[in-house]
């Protein structure tokens, strides 16, 4: 499913961008997850905060959110790890994945090109450009030392709260609705309404008062959310989901 939207929400104008693959069908790429790691059982659920965000993006007029998750958490990864923070630009991922076209793009395509290729510093390529034409004849070679090496299809609730309970960064992929804003209390509104593909990267766990959210990181800027961070709650993951599971990246 293909939606790039522009709207308001609160006193922002914020882009999605994400292209959602079919409720059911399998990545083209990596294996499932839930195949080759056993689930957490639901009586373990607790809250769990595996990393805080190492950088909050800002997406800008784009339709690149799958991008921008994908580099977020192969920051996130490398710092898991003890390596040095390096910014890594969404754009020029976006421009490898979109056909030309800054049209959205799908995750399974994003994390793809990671393994393959890697992620191109921002001081190489600017966060936001896209079009090749802005990039440097070397970017592969710039790319090479920041690969993810594992990856693994998770595209249910239930498999991206245990791979984040069991140590995963996820970058999950839902339809936002159309009430897509942050409460006083830190969690995302109700879903209400539907439209707007958009790609997060999942950092932990909230359990409380019989709710269940995933924290999440955003690519819309600090001024979204409790800078850049809110709690996205379990009815916003049905229907049209993506998600998967990321686990190593190369140390460098």
């Amino acid at each position: 499913m293909r939606r790039t939207l522009k709207w308001i929400t609160g006193d922002q104008v914020v882009t999605t961008g994400l292209i959602l693959r079919p409720e059911g069908q399998p990545s083209r790429y990596f294996a499932r997850f839930q195949e080759r790691v056993p689930p957490v059982p639901k009586e373990y659920w607790r809250t769990f905060k595996l990393a805080d965000p190492v950088e909050i993006k800002d997406q800008d007029a784009i339709g690149a959110c799958a991008s921008f998750a994908s580099v977020s958490a192969l920051e996130v990864l490398r710092w898991l790890q003890g390596n040095q923070h390096v910014s890594f630009s969404g754009g020029q991922l976006y421009g490898r994945v979109n056909g030309g076209v800054d049209a959205g793009s799908t995750l399974d395509d994003n994390l793809n090109e990671l393994v393959r290729n890697g992620a191109v510093p921002a001081s190489v390529v600017g966060p936001l450009d896209w079009q090749p034409s802005r990039w440097p004849k070397n970017w592969k070679d710039a790319a090479a030392p920041y690969k993810v090496l594992e990856a693994w299809d998770a595209p249910t609730f239930e498999e991206m709260v245990s791979a984040i309970l069991l140590g995963f960064p996820v970058v999950y992929g839902i339809m936002i609705g159309s009430n897509f804003v942050v409460q006083p209390d830190g969690w995302v509104a109700p879903k209400r309404g539907s439209g707007g593909g958009h790609a997060m990267l999942g950092l932990g766990i909230v359990v409380e008062n019989n709710r269940i959210g995933i924290i999440t990181q955003n690519s819309w800027g600090t001024r979204w959310g409790r800078n850049g961070v809110a709690i996205v709650p379990q009815d916003y993951f049905t229907g049209w989901i993506d998600g998967y599971a990321l686990r190593s990246a190369v140390y460098s």
